[in-house]
């Protein structure tokens, strides 16, 4: 449902942008990496299902794992 207000729908898609770009830097790191979803997450320690979360936007990750995937990328 769409707001009324033309500030808050613009929020809201700016919001799913900034979704969209972690997505697509998250899929970029892990596909420079060679890596599968699972291979990926082994090295976060994290799920298989939480990688593909993150892959799609339906999830972002903490910024606690934003360090590590910094880490990944040097």
């Amino acid at each position: 449902m769409l707001r009324k207000k033309k500030g808050a729908v613009q929020a809201k898609d700016m919001g799913a942008k900034k979704i969209s770009e972690s997505a697509q830097r998250i899929k970029l790191l892990r596909e420079s990496l060679s890596d599968k979803q699972i291979d990926f997450a082994n090295r976060l320690k994290v799920t298989q299902p939480m990688v593909s979360a993150w892959e799609a936007g339906r999830d972002t990750p903490s910024s606690a794992f934003f360090i590590r995937l910094g880490s990944l990328a040097s």
